[in-house]
């Protein structure tokens, strides 16, 4: 059967079943949308048949670019894109994603249509048994998106907590001798776009929205810096989380030469937050505030720990922005 572009952009989007696929010893997400608008860019460069969906001539040319006949590729793209006859352990069609998307001619824009996944969990430091790892991507898929939601915010939620423990990423949380933690964050890292992928494999918008927010956390894990915000939208979320950068100790300290970089002497030095009499006095009531609470709590004042806290009611506004967007 002929479809129109639009009648099968439709049908990608809402066939049934999760957006998985399988080999014997791996899982995979398979991004279809995102694949079917590639397909159809091609088709228009191939063909130009004026929105027709007729792909017989398109499978031909893509079986000039990748050693399969083109009924095997025509196999292959109704199983891909109308989601009928597909089988676990097909790795037919994770060869074929696989290479496609390697394409430059199909795929100039460099899009991954399938990813490898590792299954994330409340607590990424415990390993599930792979016959819960099948179930716990299942039940991701079927949730609604205010499960997926608050599912994404978990894991990030959790990443935070280690600022702390681990001196904000520098260090391997809670263990001693003190081990660098580079390899540890960047696998914790690894399994949330994984979470986001498993979440919103085919819903890009929504995928590139969490995206957008989780790279300015990475970005902290990366540069192991204190506090590292440079992202205007976290910023703006709760103005609290920048209330420990550098700007403020050479405002007070070396007036002199943040005068001197404010007013573009050093081109390649800037603040990442402009500073007024009014965000002073801010930040001077919320540091007293904080002292205090640490004090009434008897607790040594720690300015990780209420890093840790301010991040997270940033993100928490930042999931409610993108929910009301959405």
């Amino acid at each position: 059967m002929a479809y129109t572009k639009e009648e099968l952009m439709e049908k990608a989007k809402t066939v049934s079943g999760p957006n998985m696929l399988h080999t014997k010893d791996k899982d995979y997400i398979f991004n279809r949308v995102l694949y079917v608008e590639d397909y159809f860019k091609f088709f228009d460069k191939v063909e130009g048949d004026k929105g027709r969906a007729t792909p017989n001539l398109l499978n031909e040319k893509l079986s000039e670019y990748y050693d399969y006949s083109a009924k095997t590729i025509q196999r292959c793209n109704k199983k891909l894109i109308e989601g009928e006859g597909r089988e676990a352990g097909d790795e037919t069609l994770v060869a074929y994603l696989r290479a496609i998307q390697n394409v430059e001619a199909f795929n100039p824009d460099k899009h991954t249509y399938i990813r490898e996944i590792e299954i994330p969990n409340e607590n990424p430091d415990v390993k599930l048994h792979p016959d819960i790892e099948d179930k716990l991507a299942l039940d991701i898929v079927k949730m609604s998106d205010e499960q997926k939601n608050k599912y994404i915010r978990t894991q990030m939620v959790s990443l935070l907590h280690k600022l702390e423990s681990s001196r904000f990423f520098y260090y391997e949380p809670d263990v001693y001798p003190r081990k660098d933690g580079r390899e540890y964050f960047r696998k914790k890292v690894d399994k949330i776009y994984s979470t986001i992928d498993l979440c919103y494999a085919t819903y890009t918008e929504m995928n590139k929205k969490w995206k957008d927010i989780f790279r300015q956390i990475e970005d902290m894990t990366k540069m192991c810096a204190f506090p590292g915000i440079s992202d205007k939208r976290w910023i703006a979320a709760n103005e609290a989380i920048i209330y420990f950068d550098v700007v403020f100790d050479f405002l007070e300290e070396e007036s002199f030469l943040y005068r001197a970089v404010k007013n573009g002497k050093y081109e390649n030095v800037h603040f990442v937050v402009d500073v007024d009499k009014d965000m002073i006095a801010r930040r001077k009531k919320f540091l007293n505030e904080a002292h205090k609470e640490a004090d009434e709590k008897n607790e040594p004042y720690s300015e990780y720990r209420i890093l840790e806290r301010e991040m997270i009611k940033a993100l928490d506004k930042l999931e409610r922005g993108i929910v009301y967007e959405a």
